[in-house]
């Protein structure tokens, strides 16, 4: 079992540097991976999050999208058409930053 800490979404950590600062302490606790609540994938570099998680052994568990329906109010299940494929598009950029945070 991976024990894993939320934190908050990289794209607002400011610096790299920071980001990796962070990411070290949460394995210093001794987790096993982080959580990201990624508002903007585009602004974030899948291959940097990846490099700074594999410098310190940690996995990435869960890109939490919690905000996107109360930030940007888009959902799945609202009956306005173009809502509902704004959401998918913006699913898409998730899958597809989770997807290089993995390989």
């Amino acid at each position: 079992m991976r024990i894993s800490l939320a934190m908050p979404s990289p794209e607002g950590m400011g610096s790299a540097l920071e980001l990796k600062e962070r990411i070290r302490k949460i394995s210093d606790l001794g987790y096993d991976a982080v959580e990201f609540l990624l508002n903007e994938p585009g602004k974030v570099s899948s291959d940097e999050i990846r490099e700074i998680l594999g410098l310190y052994d940690l996995k990435l568990s869960v890109l939490r999208t919690v905000l996107v329906c109360l930030k940007d109010k888009l959902s799945f299940s609202v009956s306005e058409k173009i809502v509902r494929k704004k959401a998918v598009e913006w699913i898409k950029t998730q899958i597809k930053f989770e997807d290089c945070c993995y390989s």
